[in-house]
């Protein structure tokens, strides 16, 4: 893990006359904002909404090629909270019933309108093996014997790792 000097990274533009820095961690993400004079901002994220229907917990979702994984909306609601998303951009999320379906950032909704509608074991699997997250903390999950898994076990097993990624994991 490298250290990075916080006072070394430059602001960025985030819209006229509003600039930010931040910096992200395992649990934790520091922001700072900078604004010109007599500018205010609200830099509160809406509560999450879904279209036409809630996607089965747990899902994943894929941010950037970090994944965060959630138990509850309420879980999933509070991590994003703590995250900078790219206004108009749409994250894919997969929930525990192999359905793939996509997060808004822009309206913070949670759609099933996506073009990659069904998910498979080993596809989830390549996504957690892939991320962001596995290769910092060294872990792959094994494809191995997967007839014999469900589909929402290995979704628990993996947000369990998202979740706890400081605990010991040894992954079947």
């Amino acid at each position: 893990m490298s250290v990075v000097e916080f006072s070394k990274i430059d602001f960025k533009k985030k819209r006229e006359r509003v600039f930010f820095k931040s910096i992200t961690g395992n649990n934790s993400q520091l922001c700072v904002f900078k604004l010109e004079k007599n500018e205010i901002t609200d830099h509160s994220h809406p509560m999450i909404q879904y279209l036409f229907r809630k996607p089965r917990f747990p899902v994943i979702c894929n941010i950037d090629g970090c994944l965060v994984g959630a138990r509850s909306g309420q879980d999933l609601q509070n991590q994003l909270d703590a995250m900078e998303l790219r206004d108009g951009a749409h994250f894919p999320l997969v929930d525990s019933s192999a359905e793939g379906w996509a997060l808004v950032a822009e309206y913070m909704v949670i759609s099933p309108i996506v073009a990659d509608k069904r998910w498979t074991k080993r596809k989830v699997i390549g996504l957690f093996n892939q991320s962001n997250n596995a290769k910092e903390l060294g872990v792959a999950y094994s494809e191995r014997g997967l007839s014999a898994k469900r589909f929402d076990r290995i979704m628990s097993e993996i947000v369990h790792i998202l979740l706890n990624p400081n605990g010991h994991h040894t992954l079947r």
